[in-house]
């Protein structure tokens, strides 16, 4: 004590230092609580490791309660997005999810409303809610996969069905429909010009969601317009429920659309790309350009050394479909985050990186997995089918031999 009463000013400027002390441990180093938020469907992005500090970074942690926006919360007629687990968001693969939206919860200009919904809401024990928000976090085109390793690849484009500039390569409207009218007739490789493939045409297609769209997209290459050109317009619902389509639709099923785990849009293509093409009867596989990235990211160091000689290559469609990651906001927690990170590039290289997927823009294209990935796209997306094009074709899959 003799000290400090010899120099107080030790003794102030000790207190300001305890001071200062407790006020960073307890204010500075405390950092701000992190904001919870649920959502339906995207469980693998937003689980993915870079996703979860990303989102930490940001001020959040996003919890997914169940992986897709069709399925039943917590069950039909029951849904409830403001219950006991709020819904701040739902990320579904549509270019139009507000009205896929309407169209399963039903709206007050329906025959048969559900909810007795206005346009643009959910349904909620405590009040409809209000789409606040609606965000396009990433993109992918649909595109026509092909192996070279039975020499496929090489003989499609010595046929003539795709133009290349270097490794990158598109197919026209015009020979999508050979393809297609080829399927659908069950006739030989041979009779299209395509010699050394044995067997029938056939175009491998999901028939999940996913694979739903990519059967009406082909089926709009099937037939021409009032000018004589493919692939202009999206089929419409009454087109596609008239018996001509749905015979059609068939044909392209039972062609190539049966392969292990066909039901997923995903899961098609990691069973497609590592079989080799002798013990695989599908050519051709309609499958998303994030599919292949993410095949590639599932497989080991070891894996992915063998790649090169399964020589697959990617030929892009002139007028694809583009799936799109869209993701609706109920809440301003969910607007703030995803208003901010679609136009953030730390977040957009994770899209690209990990999930494959192109921004709004269609930048950001995951070249980094093959030569044929083409950086700036040529193609001209063709409409999305509306939902109850794609429910037609479920119909007619569910009816499939029986």
């Amino acid at each position: 004590m003799t000290l400090f009463k010899e120099r107080p000013y030790l003794l102030a400027i000790i207190l300001v230092v305890v001071a200062a002390i407790i006020f960073g441990v307890f204010y500075l180093g405390t950092p701000d609580p992190l904001v919870k938020i649920n959502g339906l469907g995207g469980q693998a992005f937003f689980s993915d490791p870079k996703m979860v500090d990303y989102a930490k970074t940001n001020g959040l942690t996003i919890n997914v309660i169940t992986n897709s926006n069709a399925d039943s919360y917590p069950q039909k007629g029951h849904e409830d997005y403001n219950g006991a687990n709020k819904v701040s968001f739902i990320q579904a693969g549509s270019i139009n999810v507000k009205a896929e939206m309407t169209a399963k919860f039903g709206d007050k200009g329906t025959a048969n409303p559900i909810y007795n919904l206005n346009p643009g809401e959910l349904p909620g024990s405590k009040g409809p809610i209000k789409m606040v928000s609606e965000y396009i976090i990433g993109t992918t085109p649909m595109m026509l996969w092909v192996k070279d390793d039975a020499g496929y690849f090489t003989m499609l484009k010595n046929a003539g069905f795709y133009t290349c500039t270097g490794n990158i390569c598109y197919i026209s409207p015009e020979k999508t429909h050979v393809l297609v009218q080829a399927t659908i007739d069950q006739a030989s490789w041979k009779s299209i010009g395509v010699d050394g493939i044995y067997g029938n045409v056939n175009i491998g297609f999901p028939t999940g969601s996913g694979g739903r769209a990519t059967a009406a997209m082909l089926l709009s290459c099937w037939k021409p317009d009032q000018n004589g050109d493919y692939c202009t317009k999206m089929i419409t619902p009454e087109t596609m429920a008239t018996d001509e389509y749905k015979a059609a639709f068939l044909a392209l099923y039972a062609a190539g659309g049966q392969i292990p785990a066909g039901d997923d849009s995903l899961k098609i293509g990691i069973n497609w790309f590592p079989l080799n093409s002798s013990v695989s009867p599908t050519v051709l596989l309609a499958a998303t350009e994030s599919s292949y990235v993410t095949w590639i990211n599932g497989l080991d160091a070891n894996q992915q050394k063998a790649i090169p000689g399964m020589k697959i290559h990617g030929v892009y469609f002139i007028r694809p479909i583009v799936t799109t990651f869209t993701v609706i906001c109920t809440d301003d927690p969910c607007q703030k985050f995803f208003g901010d990170a679609v136009n953030d590039p730390a977040f957009q290289k994770i899209m690209s990186d990990d999930e494959g997927v192109r921004t709004a823009s269609f930048a950001g294209a995951p070249t980094f997995v093959g030569d044929f990935i083409d950086p700036t796209p040529h193609f001209q997306p063709m409409s999305f089918p509306f939902s109850l094009v794609t429910s037609k074709i479920n119909e007619y899959i569910n009816q499939y031999g029986k």
